[in-house]
C-alpha cells in the first residue's frame, strides 16, 4: 500500500479476494515509525497458484485511530496459468549422456518452444563443479517462436568428467522469472589411452626409432592440441627407459605443473639424458593431464603411450688433440693436414706467427687471425675445447655444404679449466668447414687456445 496519509494507531487491512480461493485478509496496526510510510503485505504463493485461470480483487481499508474508516479502490486482474517449462536438452548428449569428444567443438543447450515466448528472455544455468565448472549463459532476448539453441562454453565439460551436472533454463516474462524442470546430465569420463587424444613425439624420430646421437641440442618433445585443452591444466610427463648397464631408469620432466600453453605442449627433450640409454632398448613416454586443473594424478587422464626403440651407436668421428703433432708455426695461405684427417689453413692474420702448436700441445691462435679448419668430409657436429679465452671477442663461423653459415661466439674461459662447447647442424644439413676468427686488440688477451676438436660425421 503506497498511501502515505496515515497516523499512529491506524489499522490497515488488506483483502485478497480470489474467484477460486475466496477472501483472504491481513492487517497491521501502525506505530509512530511506520505511520506515513508505505505498507507491505506478503502474498503467499498458494493464493496466486490457487487462482490460476481465475481473477483476483485486491483492496484495503484504513480504520482511523481518530475515528472513521477509509476505503481504497479495487484492483481486479486475471491470474494466468504458469508455463509448463520442460527440462532443457543438450544437443551433443543423446539420452542425456554426454560423451566428452562429442563436445570437442561445441556445447549447446536446447530450449523447446513454449507459449507466447516472443518478448521473453531466457538464461541457461549449468551447475557442475564449483568455479570454472559452472556457468549461467544469458539472459537472451527471444525474438521468434521456435526452439532456441543457447551456446555454452565447452570447457565446462573438462571440469566435470565422470560427474553428473544439473542444467535448467529460466524464462523471464515482465520481469518475473520462472525456472524450467531440471535436466540431470551424465558426463562420461575420458578413458586412459583414448585414441582420440594425441600421442607425444620427439623431433628427429623416424617411425618408432629414436637415434639419440642424431638429436639436435634443442630437440623438442611435442604434443598436439588436445580436445578440451585449457590454459592451466596440470601435466605429468616422464620417460621410462633402460640405461647402458641394463637398469630401469625414469626421467620426470613435468610433475603436476600447470601448462600455460593453449596449443598442445612443446617442451625440451633433455638430450643429455636420453643419450645415456642403452642401444636397442625401449623408451616409453607417459603423459597425463588433469583436465580439471587439479594437481591430482589420481584424476588425471593418461594419453596414448609413445614407445620408441633407442638407437645409441656413436658415429664415426674425427678427433684432434695435437698430442702427436710436433710443435710448429703456421703461416698464411699454406694448408697443413694431420693424421686425424683435419686440415688447417690460416686465411689472414695481423699477428706473427698467426698460429702455432705450442710446447704444451695445444693450438694457439693469435689475435686478429682467420683460420680455416675442416676434416676430409662434411660433419654433423663440432665440439671444441678451448682455454685462455679472456675476452668475448672471438667467434666460430660454421659453413654448410650449400654455402650458408652459422656464427657462434666462443665462450670466455679466463685462465681456468678448459671449456667444451659444441654445435650440431640442423637436421639433414652438414658442416663443410669452420673458421675461427679472433678479433681482440686488448693487451689482456693473447689469443685463444684450442685443446681438442671433436667432430661427428
Amino acid at each position: 500500500m503506497n498511501y502515505l496519509k496515515t497516523f499512529k494507531d491506524d489499522i490497515v487491512t488488506r483483502f485478497w479476494e480470489g474467484s477460486i480461493t475466496g477472501v483472504n485478509n491481513d492487517w497491521v496496526k501502525l506505530s509512530s515509525f511506520t505511520a506515513g510510510q508505505p505498507v507491505q503485505f506478503p502474498i503467499k504463493g498458494e493464493l496466486i497458484k490457487g487462482n490460476e485461470g481465475g481473477t483476483v480483487k485486491a483492496y484495503y481499508q484504513i480504520e482511523r485511530a481518530a475515528g472513521g474508516t477509509s476505503y481504497s479502490d479495487t484492483l481486479e486482474f486475471s491470474v494466468g496459468v504458469a508455463l509448463d517449462l520442460k527440462e532443457p536438452e543438450i544437443k551433443e548428449a543423446p539420452n542425456n549422456i554426454l560423451q566428452p569428444f562429442a563436445a570437442k567443438d561445441t556445447l549447446t543447450a536446447i530450449v523447446r518452444a513454449y507459449p507466447d515466448m516472443i518478448g521473453t528472455r531466457v538464461s541457461v544455468t549449468w551447475t557442475g563443479t564449483p568455479g570454472e565448472g559452472s556457468k549461467t549463459e544469458g539472459p537472451i532476448d527471444v525474438t521468434a517462436h521456435q526452439d532456441l539453441e543457447v551456446p555454452l562454453p565447452n570447457f565446462l565439460v573438462a571440469f566435470n568428467l565422470g560427474k553428473t551436472v544439473r542444467v535448467i533454463y529460466t524464462v523471464i516474462r515482465n520481469g518475473v522469472p520462472q525456472n524450467s524442470d531440471e535436466l540431470s546430465l551424465t558426463v562420461l569420463p575420458i578413458a586412459d589411452g583414448d585414441q582420440n587424444l594425441p600421442t607425444p613425439s620427439i623431433d628427429g624420430a623416424v617411425g618408432d626409432e629414436l637415434d639419440v646421437m642424431q638429436l639436435e641440442e634443442d630437440a623438442q618433445l611435442r604434443i598436439e592440441k588436445w580436445m578440451l585443452q585449457t590454459v592451466g591444466q596440470c601435466i605429468w610427463l616422464c620417460y621410462n627407459g633402460t640405461d647402458k648397464n641394463g637398469n630401469a631408469v625414469e626421467k620426470v620432466l613435468w610433475a603436476g605443473e600447470a601448462n600455460n600453453q593453449d596449443e598442445g605442449l612443446v617442451t625440451g627433450v633433455d638430450v643429455t639424458w636420453v643419450q645415456t640409454l642403452k642401444n636397442e632398448s625401449p623408451l616409453e613416454i607417459v603423459l597425463k593431464v588433469n583436465f580439471g586443473k587439479v594437481k591430482d594424478t589420481a584424476t588425471a587422464v593418461r594419453f596414448p603411450l609413445r614407445n620408441y626403440i633407442v638407437k645409441n651407436v656413436a658415429k664415426t668421428s674425427g678427433y684432434e688433440d695435437w698430442k702427436s703433432v710436433p710443435s710448429q708455426d703456421f703461416n698464411v695461405g699454406i694448408p697443413v693436414s694431420f693424421d686425424s684427417e683435419l686440415t688447417l689453413m690460416v686465411l689472414e692474420s695481423d699477428s706473427e706467427p698467426p698460429a702455432r702448436i705450442s710446447l704444451f700441445k695445444y693450438l694457439l691462435v693469435a689475435n686478429r687471425t682467420l683460420i680455416k679448419l675442416g676434416f676430409d668430409r662434411a660433419v654433423r657436429s663440432v665440439a671444441i675445447t678451448v682455454s685462455g679465452v679472456n675476452l668475448p671477442r672471438h667467434r666460430i663461423i660454421y659453413t654448410f655444404e650449400n654455402g650458408d653459415i652459422h656464427t657462434k661466439d666462443i665462450p670466455v674461459t679466463g685462465n681456468g679449466n678448459p671449456t667444451k662447447f659444441s654445435y650440431q647442424a640442423p637436421r639433414e644439413r652438414q658442416i663443410s668447414y669452420f673458421i675461427i676468427e679472433t678479433g681482440s686488440e686488448s693487451s689482456l688477451d693473447g689469443g685463444i687456445g684450442i685443446d681438442i676438436i671433436d667432430c661427428i660425421y
